[in-house]
């Protein structure tokens, strides 16, 4: 049996981009080629092998695979090549398997909030707590979704230190430079920038001391 993953071209990007983290697996690969295939069916096996990391034997056994399931229909394109379209029947596998790889995101994406609140605990405290998070990153937007989760901390502000995101969006707030802190008035200031924190912690060091404002980070 093989198992057909798709989305559509906007979503598909994502997986074209796997990080450091998320590795190719049958099943992505599968994902990747039917996503690809749903908006692009003239994609000869070489540029599906291109875009997705795949040999182009890999490629032609996966084609064919999907072809003897009845996934994909091969059509002439335009007297050279063929077209890879999707049947009904990939369509609905397609269907099945997008809903299942998002639950599966989701629960991941669940973890990560869980694990997020406890650090931001181990960091913070139980009491209640007016914070600034000090990093409007990929990790600060995270810190800031687990945080919803926990009604003993107030986020009364957000700042960083990168002119480009100044006044930029943030959920409910804006960005803010450092001067902020005087502002605020908060209990405590959350570094949630790994690789930086150490700079950070020394830059905000001394308002933070006059004010006496506490300094919490999320790694030790």
């Amino acid at each position: 049996m093989i198992y057909v993953h798709s989305l559509n071209e906007r979503t598909d990007r994502m997986w074209f981009d796997l990080g450091d983290y998320l590795q190719p697996t049958p099943l992505l690969n599968e994902l990747r080629l039917l996503a690809r295939l749903s908006e692009h069916p003239g994609s000869s096996q070489a540029e599906l092998g291109r875009i997705i990391g795949l040999a182009p034997a890999m490629v032609n056994t996966y084609l064919r695979r999907f072809a003897e399931a009845g996934l994909i229909d091969r059509l002439p394109h335009e007297g050279r090549g063929v077209d890879y379209r999707l049947t009904p029947a990939g369509d609905r596998r397609r269907s099945y398997h997008v809903i299942t790889f998002l639950a599966q995101l989701y629960a991941l994406f669940d973890q990560v909030l869980d694990d997020l609140r406890e650090r931001v605990i181990h960091a913070c405290g139980e009491e209640p707590t007016r914070l600034i998070i000090y990093g409007a990153g990929e990790t600060g937007r995270m810190t800031y979704l687990a945080i919803q989760g926990l009604p003993h901390i107030t986020v009364v502000g957000v700042m960083d230190d990168d002119p480009a995101k100044l006044g930029m969006s943030f959920f409910t707030h804006h960005v803010e430079g450092p001067q902020v802190i005087t502002d605020l008035h908060p209990d405590k200031i959350l570094i949630t920038s790994w690789r930086h924190s150490e700079a950070m912690l020394r830059k905000i060091a001394p308002v933070a001391a006059e004010h006496s404002i506490e300094i919490a980070r999320l790694i030790p």
